[in-house]
């Protein structure tokens, strides 16, 4: 049985430059078929996302997009006529689809959906005029986010804020059933699938991003009690198994975070990835020995000097924390109240951040 969170159809091997973290991601090959959707839900009903109805909200995820992928046409209104790869939707709420871009190898569009008819749109943001171009094969941020503190409605892509609105339109439709589509839409039919990767798809009942930032791909998210649904293929690990294609598989249980996915066992597959450049996102390579740890204590080794160093369970809790006040390229780290299992070490150099996962025996 395999230990990971969530992978769908084709996981594919990459390899970038020796200074590249090891990551595992979701890689959609933009089949068509109604085997190849992937979607999530809560409770006992698989049309159920209530719980996502509200004012305070966030989507994002980490896109790769294939240069072979399904481009909209911008001067659309809706994902329905545009024929965009979808990246999230929710029926008769919101729509996230690629559109085509004069200055730059494609863009986004971001709709809010009339509440009776998911063919109409009620609100419209879209990135293709923009200072973000955005070019097939490099990671790409996505995040739309709003606060009742403030009202407003935000989208972001690498952090920059491409579009905002205080209109109360842009609120989750209240007492919604409809579940959380991502590499396609149903509008009468299963339609515009997505081609390329995922990452680090986080869905919240809050407003995490109330003003621009820098997103990282390497960061370990925490699951606290606003996060809704949370798929990251190297953190928060937990086993799984379906006996059946489409069989629900349970995210994880627990109060407040009982969501599930459905997809197509027989098309999953399993490996990782090299990916994360260091020039894009500032990654470092450090090595931890030995690993796994046998005497309650291990060693980092970096290249640079170490400022900080937190360790993380497989949930995404903060378990330890290593503030360096001197610093050199190796430090001893003690372990000893820590349990036995998996987890993730976090450490941030002067030069960057890396991550990379250790068994305590």
């Amino acid at each position: 049985m395999k230990k990971q969170l969530l992978t769908i159809l084709t996981i594919t091997v990459m390899a970038f430059t020796a200074n590249a973290q090891t990551v595992t991601y979701l890689n959609f090959d933009g089949a068509s078929t109604s085997n190849d959707r992937f979607y999530a839900f809560n409770g006992a009903s698989a049309t159920d996302m209530s719980d996502m109805s509200g004012t305070d909200y966030t989507f994002e995820v980490w896109i790769k997009v294939d240069a072979t992928a399904l481009i909209g046409d911008r001067t659309e209104a809706t994902g329905f006529t545009a024929n965009g790869a979808s990246l999230m939707n929710r029926r008769k709420d919101f729509e996230l689809y690629i559109i085509d871009d004069a200055d730059a190898d494609y863009a986004i569009k971001y709709n809010r959906l009339d509440a009776t008819d998911d063919t109409v749109a009620t609100g419209t943001m879209q990135s293709d005029a923009a200072v973000e171009n955005l070019s097939f094969g490099d990671w790409v941020h996505v995040a739309i986010s709003r606060s009742s503190g403030d009202g407003i409605a935000k989208f972001y892509i690498n952090g920059v804020l491409i579009d905002s609105s205080s209109d109360a339109l842009w609120a989750q439709v209240a007492n919604s059933n409809e579940w959380m589509g991502f590499n396609y839409m149903w509008r009468g039919s299963n339609m515009n699938f997505y081609k390329g990767a995922f990452d680090n798809v986080r869905v919240s009942t809050v407003d995490r991003y109330p003003t621009a930032f820098t997103p990282d791909q390497g960061a370990v998210f925490t699951v606290d009690a606003d996060t809704k649904i949370q798929l990251d293929l190297d953190h928060n690990i937990i086993e799984f198994d379906p006996v059946d294609n489409f069989a629900k598989v349970e995210v994880k249980s627990g109060s407040g975070y009982g969501y599930f996915i459905k997809y197509h066992k027989l098309n999953t597959t399993w490996t990782d990835s090299e990916v994360l450049s260091v020039d894009r996102n500032n990654l470092i390579d450090f090595s931890v020995y030995p690993n796994p740890v046998t005497e309650k204590t291990f060693v980092i080794n970096a290249n640079e000097g170490i400022k900080n160093v937190q360790i993380f369970d497989v949930l995404g809790k903060s378990v330890k924390v290593v503030e360096v006040s001197e610093r050199a390229t190796q430090l001893n780290v003690d372990v000893n109240n820590l349990s036995k299992g998996i987890y993730f070490v976090k450490t941030v150099t002067d030069a960057g951040i890396g991550t990379q996962k250790i068994i305590i025996q």
